[in-house]
């Protein structure tokens, strides 16, 4: 889908013409006569209220019997109300500005309804982590073929370049944190031929790509030598741990401006979102990032590995995508997620998916119609990769795998779930339905190619 962006340099969208519902029409009331307004620098003109045509008794005279009260004359007690209403609403709006004070910390914000304390919070987050928060400039190859970039009239033999973010997870180790479509061709999937790193006060490093994964749009740079700091990262076993509504704190380098600072909040948990096909870093074919956290604290092209922080200045996530053609619509893989694939990726090199070459959809009542299968267990077999395990065992398009070591599938999440607990080099047994027989396979779990999603 084209409408989510990622930090390489792409065209934009045409923005969304707002929608607007009409606005129905006032009703229409009976007119009034209107009080004509006094000129400049003279006192309002107010006509006199209409009085009763009896006469009023003179003092010490009692009033004829047929006599009738004025009808529009206010009473005393009338008269003083709206005085009193007055005072009591200034007395009122000043014990809530003093309530609104003492609420918001040590007074109101200028910019907004931030009280003080809380600005104070969020200025101290930023120093905490600002140090260790990198730009970056990438340089790459013309030599990769076809591309989503599209060079500048009068540049097309010139190296096309991007800028992105980072955040050093390990200062001993100069090690840096950032996605992978900020070091590499989102196309052809080649590294960068070159990386400077620049801190916030100016240093500059260079950089070389450590390793990625490609699926989960995370990469690992090793500087060349140690940065001045290193992050901190919020202590989550998982995204779960969020909550909804705290603060949430995005530092980065968007549209080239360095050490750019937004603040909003966590906007919701566990998003799907799609990748789209003309950026293919996740590998051929459909691709999608899951357990994303989405944040509306503002986030452009540039932003794009940067650290997403809490209050505490600790990193929570790793942004990565915006939704383009709207607005506080910012996704960041969760720190967990990240920080475990980084370390995959330290210690060898890489992230390890295991595979047996079956491309499987989950079976509705559809399909359980269209086959005459008995129930819904299992996955239905859409196609095989050539030459894999899968391939060798024979199984086929339209076979159900039902079990996986004994366990029953209940749908293909379920499929990748279980999938996901093997490792290349390791063996699983599948109950195999074909044809209305079941038969026991046992496959060999291998590592999935980098050109298949």
């Amino acid at each position: 889908m084209d409408e989510f962006n990622f930090s390489s340099p792409s065209s934009s969208p045409a923005p969304a013409q707002p929608v607007t519902q009409p606005v129905a029409q006032p009703t229409q009331s009976p007119a009034t006569p209107v009080q004509p307004l006094a000129a400049p620098g003279e006192p309002p003109v107010i006509s006199p209220p209409a009085v009763a045509q009896a006469a009023l008794p003179l003092p010490g005279q009692s009033a004829p019997a047929n006599a009738q009260a004025p009808a529009n004359v206010p009473s005393p007690t009338t008269a003083v109300n709206p005085l009193l209403a007055m005072l009591g609403g200034g007395v009122l709006a000043c014990c809530l500005v003093i309530l609104g004070m003492l609420i918001g910390g040590k007074g109101l914000s200028g910019a907004g309804f931030v009280g003080r304390g809380e600005q104070e919070r969020i200025v101290n987050a930023v120093s905490k982590v600002a140090p260790a928060v990198m730009n970056i400039d990438t340089e790459f190859s013309n030599e990769n073929g076809d591309s989503q970039f599209l060079p500048t009239p009068g540049m097309e033999n010139q190296p096309r370049a991007g800028k992105g973010t980072g955040v050093i997870i390990d200062r001993e180790q100069a090690l840096m944190l950032t996605n992978s479509h900020v070091v590499s061709d989102p196309d052809s999937g080649v590294a960068a031929k070159k990386i400077i790193v620049t801190t916030r006060d100016g240093q500059k490093f260079n950089g070389k790509v450590l390793g990625r994964d490609r699926r989960n749009d995370i990469a690992v740079v090793k500087l060349t030598k140690s940065p001045p700091a290193e992050a901190k990262l919020a202590p989550m076993k998982s995204a779960t741990d969020l909550q909804i509504g705290q603060w949430a704190i995005a530092l980065g380098n968007p549209f080239g401006n360095a050490n750019t600072i937004t603040v909003g909040v966590v906007s919701a948990l566990g998003r799907t979102i799609p990748v789209p096909s003309n950026n293919r870093f996740s590998g051929e074919g459909k691709a999608e990032l899951k357990d994303m956290i989405q944040t509306d604290a503002a986030i452009n092209p540039g932003n794009s590995g940067g650290p997403l922080c809490n209050i505490n200045g600790e990193v929570i996530g790793i942004n990565t995508a915006i939704f383009g053609i709207g607005t506080g619509l910012g996704f960041s893989i969760p720190i967990t997620k990240a920080k475990s694939l980084a370390d995959e990726i330290i210690k060898k090199g890489r992230v390890e998916y295991a595979f047996v070459g079956v491309y499987e959809e989950t079976i509705t009542d559809g399909l359980k119609n269209e086959f005459g299968l008995p129930d819904k267990i299992g996955v239905m077999v859409k196609g095989i990769h050539p030459g894999s395990s899968a391939a060798k065992a024979q199984i086929v398009e339209g076979d159900v795998i039902r079990k996986f070591d004994g366990q029953n599938i209940k749908n293909a999440d379920d499929w990748e779930k279980k999938l996901a607990t093997k490792k290349p080099g390791d063996s699983v047994k599948l109950e195999v339905s074909h044809e209305g027989s079941n038969k026991t396979l046992t496959l060999k779990i291998e590592q999935k190619p980098d050109n298949v999603e």
